[in-house]
């Protein structure tokens, strides 16, 4: 109830009744019906008005509402499996590239007044990938052309930008370039590492879009999950704006029944890494399937759950709560 009053007290109104006029349109029913029908979901199933839009509750009864993770209760197993001490080395990815660095299977540098290294680092690259130390949902990254340039001058540039984690650039496997060549199509792996054991909990599989170069879901990308056993994509992308696409809008390629290759490497790779920091237990791991390989990117501490349970991949209207109640034994 605490965590409920905060979030009401911290409610941004203006955009909660853009969304009710919105799902108004959408659903027809009565825009004062659907502020309380909120704020009934948000006491309740500790539901944000952003749950309420993305997953479509207004349209869902209380026993298939309560299966839902929804942001509080996803912040409540966060509590309760991460240790926060821990997660700087998640937070800040030049500690993250260190700590995992036999997994990144790519060459990375952490900038640090150390102009000629980077000089170094740039030779027989023609792009690099530039980070900040810290953040997420892909944002501030850029992608540097460096063939034939002033790599002092980039230098200077990414100091000023404060972009201090520079990258290789990852060569993904042809299959998942032919659907979308302009980003790398990345996969988010949600793991639990619980009673000495890493558990998988769900996979999706993140392709860009709009001509962007990234892929994340808050940055314009398309989403959709991925069967556990097989690696097989069994339901259409969708973009933050409920956007379903059978097809890649870019190239016209198949994403439903597309087969992911090399998804043994895949799981086997998180079942590796899930226990590294056993202090922070619920992890997103961000992976890229390479030619021949898995190639792990990056992990999130607070993995969101805004990708969970959309309606388009839903089956009869279920949540993905019982899961991580099974896994935990709740």
């Amino acid at each position: 109830m605490k965590y409920v009053f905060k979030r009401i007290l911290n409610m941004n109104f203006k955009k909660m009744f853009e969304l009710i006029n919105k799902i108004n349109k959408k659903s027809k029913k009565n825009k004062i019906l659907l502020f309380f029908d909120i704020i009934f979901c948000g006491l309740i199933y500790q539901a944000g008005y952003m749950d309420y839009y993305l997953f479509e509750f207004w349209g869902l009864k209380h026993k298939d509402r309560k299966t839902f993770m929804t942001r509080g209760k996803n912040n409540k197993y966060i509590k309760f499996l991460n240790d926060k001490n821990y997660n700087h080395i998640f937070y800040n990815k030049d500690e993250f590239n260190n700590k995992f660095n036999e997994f990144l299977k790519r060459e990375f540098i952490v900038l640090n007044n150390n102009q000629n290294e980077f000089i170094k680092f740039c030779k027989n690259k023609k792009e690099i990938i530039c980070k900040p130390r810290a953040g997420s949902c892909g944002k501030d990254i850029q992608k540097i052309n460096i063939e034939n340039k002033d790599l002092k001058k980039i230098y200077n540039s990414l100091i000023n930008d404060k972009l201090t984690v520079i990258e290789e650039v990852i060569k993904q496997n042809q299959k998942l370039q032919k659907i979308y060549p302009l980003a790398v199509n990345t996969l988010r792996v949600i793991s639990i590492f619980y009673n000495n054991k890493t558990n998988i909990v769900a996979a999706y599989v993140k392709f860009g879009s709009k001509g962007n170069f990234v892929d994340n879901f808050n940055s314009g990308g398309m989403i959709s999950p991925v069967n556990l056993k097989n690696g097989v994509i069994e339901f259409p992308a969708v973009d933050k704006n409920g956007g379903v696409y059978y097809k890649h809008p870019y190239t016209n390629k198949d994403i439903v029944n597309f087969k992911l290759p090399n998804w043994n490497k895949v799981i086997g790779l998180v079942e590796r890494i899930g226990g590294i920091v056993p202090q922070i237990k619920m992890v997103g791991w961000d992976i890229a399937i390479s030619e021949n390989d898995a190639v792990l990117i990056e992990g999130n501490e607070f993995p969101g759950h805004d990708i969970y349970q959309l309606p388009p991949h839903r089956k009869n209207n279920i949540g993905m709560l019982p899961i991580f109640e099974k896994i935990l034994k709740i």
